[in-house]
């Protein structure tokens, strides 16, 4: 694969988009060539997000998230009175 600063500099190298306009920026490099970006970065795609399926919640999950937060409140509580944190 192609690195863009291996990439020599020709005038020609043009998209059929258009133009990377300015684009050349000088590198820090030891050859301390200039290197040209063949395409415009504006143009290109937007990356394709994958989308969660949403399921609509049945009675019986419903119930059954109900419930574990019953107990866990009902458990947290018989602590608290243990611990004498509240009065009965």
């Amino acid at each position: 694969m192609m690195c863009v600063n291996d990439v020599p500099i020709t005038g020609d190298v043009s998209s059929a988009e258009g133009d990377a306009g300015n684009s050349v920026k000088p590198t820090t490099s030891e050859s301390g060539k200039n290197c040209r970006l063949l395409c415009n970065p504006q143009r290109l795609p937007k990356p394709k997000v994958p989308r969660a399926e949403k399921k609509p919640v049945t009675t019986e999950a419903k119930y059954i998230i109900r419930d574990y937060f019953a107990w866990q409140y009902m458990k947290r509580e018989k602590y608290a009175r243990e611990v004498r944190w509240i009065k009965k």
